[in-house]
Protein backbone atom coordinates (compact mmCIF):
# COMPACT_ATOMS: atom_id res chain seq x y z
CA UNK A 1 0.00 0.00 0.00
CA UNK A 2 2.79 2.54 0.53
CA UNK A 3 4.14 1.50 -3.40
CA UNK A 4 0.76 2.52 -4.11
CA UNK A 5 1.13 6.41 -2.12
CA UNK A 6 4.19 6.51 -2.96
CA UNK A 7 3.26 6.22 -7.15
CA UNK A 8 0.25 8.58 -6.41
CA UNK A 9 2.23 11.42 -5.09
CA UNK A 10 4.36 11.15 -8.03
CA UNK A 11 1.77 11.95 -10.60
CA UNK A 12 1.13 15.46 -11.86
CA UNK A 13 -2.68 15.98 -12.30
CA UNK A 14 -5.78 14.47 -10.55
CA UNK A 15 -6.40 12.90 -13.59
CA UNK A 16 -3.31 10.55 -13.94
CA UNK A 17 -4.13 9.39 -10.23
CA UNK A 18 -7.46 8.80 -11.06
CA UNK A 19 -6.52 6.89 -13.91
CA UNK A 20 -4.25 4.85 -11.33
CA UNK A 21 -6.75 3.75 -9.06
CA UNK A 22 -9.51 3.16 -11.73
CA UNK A 23 -9.46 -0.53 -10.63
CA UNK A 24 -11.67 0.45 -7.52
CA UNK A 25 -14.57 1.78 -9.76
CA UNK A 26 -14.98 -2.00 -10.80
CA UNK A 27 -15.04 -3.40 -7.11
CA UNK A 28 -18.70 -5.09 -6.25
CA UNK A 29 -21.07 -3.91 -3.95
CA UNK A 30 -19.68 -6.73 -1.05
CA UNK A 31 -16.39 -5.09 -0.76
CA UNK A 32 -15.65 -2.35 1.91
CA UNK A 33 -13.04 0.08 2.67
CA UNK A 34 -12.26 0.90 6.92
CA UNK A 35 -10.31 4.38 7.14
CA UNK A 36 -8.84 5.23 10.52
CA UNK A 37 -8.34 8.77 10.30
CA UNK A 38 -6.43 8.40 14.12
CA UNK A 39 -7.19 10.63 16.89
CA UNK A 40 -7.70 14.12 17.50
CA UNK A 41 -5.70 15.77 20.00
CA UNK A 42 -7.87 19.13 20.82
CA UNK A 43 -6.26 19.35 24.59
CA UNK A 44 -8.97 21.02 26.88
CA UNK A 45 -11.65 21.89 24.05
CA UNK A 46 -12.18 18.27 22.98
CA UNK A 47 -15.44 18.59 25.57
CA UNK A 48 -16.70 21.11 23.23
CA UNK A 49 -16.47 18.91 20.15
CA UNK A 50 -19.87 16.84 20.30
CA UNK A 51 -19.13 15.24 16.43
CA UNK A 52 -16.72 14.98 13.31
CA UNK A 53 -17.36 13.40 10.74
CA UNK A 54 -15.53 13.11 6.71
CA UNK A 55 -17.19 12.71 3.56
CA UNK A 56 -15.46 11.74 0.54
CA UNK A 57 -16.55 11.06 -2.74
CA UNK A 58 -15.81 8.16 -5.00
CA UNK A 59 -17.10 5.38 -2.49
CA UNK A 60 -18.47 2.02 -4.29
CA UNK A 61 -19.98 -0.50 -1.95
CA UNK A 62 -19.10 0.73 1.40
CA UNK A 63 -16.62 2.98 2.81
CA UNK A 64 -16.44 3.82 6.38
CA UNK A 65 -14.11 6.53 7.84
CA UNK A 66 -13.32 6.51 11.34
CA UNK A 67 -11.60 8.99 13.95
CA UNK A 68 -11.88 9.42 17.44
CA UNK A 69 -11.74 12.59 19.92
CA UNK A 70 -11.87 12.88 23.52
CA UNK A 71 -13.31 9.63 24.97
CA UNK A 72 -15.18 8.96 21.14
CA UNK A 73 -15.36 7.34 18.43
CA UNK A 74 -16.81 8.81 15.43
CA UNK A 75 -17.60 6.18 12.22
CA UNK A 76 -19.65 7.49 8.84
CA UNK A 77 -20.82 4.55 6.66
CA UNK A 78 -20.60 5.67 3.08
CA UNK A 79 -22.31 3.85 0.40
CA UNK A 80 -23.96 3.81 -2.80
CA UNK A 81 -26.33 1.74 -2.57
CA UNK A 82 -29.79 2.08 -0.01
CA UNK A 83 -29.98 -1.02 1.96
CA UNK A 84 -28.98 0.24 5.50
CA UNK A 85 -28.29 -3.98 6.89
CA UNK A 86 -24.38 -3.08 7.29
CA UNK A 87 -24.90 -0.40 9.95
CA UNK A 88 -27.64 -2.38 11.13
CA UNK A 89 -25.60 -5.37 11.86
CA UNK A 90 -22.88 -2.72 13.61
CA UNK A 91 -25.20 -1.69 15.87
CA UNK A 92 -26.67 -5.15 16.89
CA UNK A 93 -23.34 -6.28 17.66
CA UNK A 94 -22.50 -2.91 19.69
CA UNK A 95 -25.24 -3.81 21.95
CA UNK A 96 -24.47 -7.47 22.16
CA UNK A 97 -21.04 -5.77 23.37
CA UNK A 98 -22.64 -3.47 25.84
CA UNK A 99 -21.67 -0.58 23.80
CA UNK A 100 -22.94 2.43 24.34
CA UNK A 101 -23.64 4.52 20.76
CA UNK A 102 -25.41 6.91 19.01
CA UNK A 103 -26.48 6.82 15.35
CA UNK A 104 -27.87 9.62 13.31
CA UNK A 105 -30.29 8.76 10.26
CA UNK A 106 -29.33 8.81 6.70
CA UNK A 107 -27.18 12.07 5.64
CA UNK A 108 -27.13 12.71 2.25
CA UNK A 109 -24.28 14.46 0.78
CA UNK A 110 -22.39 15.91 -2.50
CA UNK A 111 -18.82 16.86 -2.05
CA UNK A 112 -16.47 18.64 -4.67
CA UNK A 113 -14.73 16.01 -5.88
CA UNK A 114 -18.18 14.54 -7.34
CA UNK A 115 -18.43 17.23 -9.67
CA UNK A 116 -14.53 16.72 -10.18
CA UNK A 117 -15.18 12.96 -11.28
CA UNK A 118 -18.20 13.61 -13.60
CA UNK A 119 -15.93 16.23 -16.19
CA UNK A 120 -14.32 13.23 -17.86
Amino acid sequence: MIGLSDKLDSLGSYEEKQKIMSFFEGMSLNTYIVSYLGKFNFGENAQYISDIHFYNSGTTGLGINMSCCGNFFFLDFKQNFPSDKYVKAFCVELEKLGIEYTASGKIPFITPGDSIIARK
